[in-house]
């Protein structure tokens, strides 16, 4: 738990800092918003498209062999980062980052799955729940003060001694375990068939969320989409050792439980994207303050995280993970009340709401996914785990901004230019068309609770109640 939970602090720290630093390294180097948005868009395309593979290569070759090596190459990636003379090689080096937190991510989940009993996996996976938190909530406040008081670089110097210290711990104390299929064949081409179809996916919601899905490029985009997940699909139904065991997806639990995993990380993900805007536009907020709400979710879910992986143990996950979407929908539902005249007291009482629902989701969720898979495919079933979080994220995103843009544009058509400057009418236009974007993503998040009753109990909680 010390050695993966250090990993996990050490990448969640990593991506809330360094989103914060972007505006100050697009004055450092004089660029472009749109080129240094690739500093987080390398990581992202890079570290989705290499978690599935991770995922099976650890159960190729070890869980501890790739989670060492993980550990190594983000360190090296973020020192490379910290000594970058400018933005092209700053991409690069996050590229070498992102690699190195793929093999981490990918094993997470599986080695917290094998180091716990049955009977206190929520409260393990629960553990982790909330040091994804404790990363995100530190990552905005830690962020602003380096980047204020030092220098942008600072933000990676920072990971270098706690990813030195994590590969050593990693080395010495996690345990080799089987490597029960050393002997099996790697699935090299659904590895790249795969990193393929999710990278062409990834950029074409890229352009749809800059409303470019009728130009050329965003066609061509999805075509490649389309053609390499055809091909991904028929290696996996053919290869005798696919990347992706595609009948898992027949249990109810596996398969609504990661489909969920996509849907409520793409509706938490749309408030995270578009509330700092609201907050600064039409609330008027400066920085600081900002920062001091925006830790509400990420406050709330490391408490609740840990308590709903540990109340799974005891009463399973279905009641948990249904009920909390219904709170986490009915708290993105409720920010339609939010208007002109609001104030940040009513936003962070429905972030609250919004993080105690996702954190009682998140932790018996995965716990119950892990739970219906054995464990050699312990590896494989974390992968899908992870990519499909983060494509919910990158999903969710897209879809924010996609629905904001055109709802906007339509509201502000046809107005007269001396209107549309005016501050009242601009706040209103945002407002109405920040309510559009939670009238679908509310709706998305309730259909996600329906989903979660559909599951049922998890076997592994009637084994318990047996046993008992």
């Amino acid at each position: 738990m010390l050695v993966v939970g250090l990993g996990t602090f050490m990448g969640t720290l990593n991506s809330s800092i360094v989103n914060i630093s972007l505006p100050t390294i697009s004055d450092y180097f004089q660029v472009k918003l749109s080129l240094v948005a690739w500093v987080m868009m390398a990581y992202l395309l890079t570290a989705s498209s290499l978690l599935i593979t991770f995922g099976r290569l650890a159960d190729i070759l070890g869980r501890k062999a790739i989670y060492v090596s993980g550990f190594f190459v983000f360190t090296c990636g973020t020192a490379l980062c910290s000594v970058s003379g400018g933005i092209h090689q700053l991409i690069f080096f996050r590229v070498i980052q992102a690699a190195g937190g793929a093999m981490m991510v990918s094993n997470s989940a599986a080695l917290i799955t094998s180091a716990f009993p049955d009977r206190e996996r929520g409260k393990g996976l629960g553990v982790m729940g909330g040091i994804v938190a404790l990363g995100l909530t530190c990552g905005p406040p830690l962020g602003g003060f380096i980047i204020q008081e030092l220098s942008w670089r600072w933000i990676f110097y920072l990971n270098i001694p706690i990813g030195i210290a994590g590969f050593l711990l990693a080395l010495f104390i996690l345990k080799k375990g089987p490597t029960l299929f050393l002997g099996r064949r790697f699935d090299l081409k659904g590895a790249l068939f795969l990193a393929s179809t999710l990278i062409l996916l990834l950029l074409a919601l890229n352009q749809w969320q800059h409303l470019e899905w009728r130009s050329p490029l965003s066609h061509w985009f999805l075509v490649g989409f389309l053609f390499f997940g055809t091909l991904f699909f028929i290696t996996q139904v053919r290869s005798d050792n696919p990347m992706i065991q595609l009948s898992f997806f027949r249990d109810r639990m596996y398969g609504l439980g990661n489909l969920n995993v996509f849907l409520v990380y793409l509706c938490h993900f749309s408030v995270i994207f578009l509330i700092p805007f609201y907050l600064t536009r039409v609330l008027n907020l400066s920085p600081a303050q900002m920062g001091w709400v925006l830790i509400t979710v990420p406050l709330c879910l490391s408490v609740m995280a840990p308590l709903s992986g540990w109340l799974s143990d005891k009463i399973g996950t279905r009641f948990l993970t249904t009920f909390g979407l219904c709170l986490a929908g009915l708290s993105i539902l409720s920010i339609l009340q939010l208007g002109v005249d609001s104030n940040y007291r009513d936003v962070v009482l429905r972030l609250m709401v919004l993080g105690l629902g996702t954190g009682m989701f998140y932790s018996p969720n995965n716990s119950s996914i892990m739970g219906s898979v054995s464990e050699n495919n312990y590896g494989r079933a974390a992968g899908v785990l992870a990519t499909m979080r983060n494509l919910g994220m990158v999903m969710g995103v897209s879809l924010a901004s996609t629905i904001f843009t055109f709802s906007e544009s339509r509201y502000v058509a046809g107005v007269q230019t001396q209107l549309i400057e005016n501050s009242l009418f601009a706040k209103t236009a945002f407002t109405k068309a920040f309510h559009s974007v939670y009238i679908v993503t509310g709706i998305v998040c309730l259909t996600a609770a329906f989903f979660s009753y559909l599951r049922g109990e998890s076997k592994a909680r009637y084994q318990r109640l047996l046993q008992d």
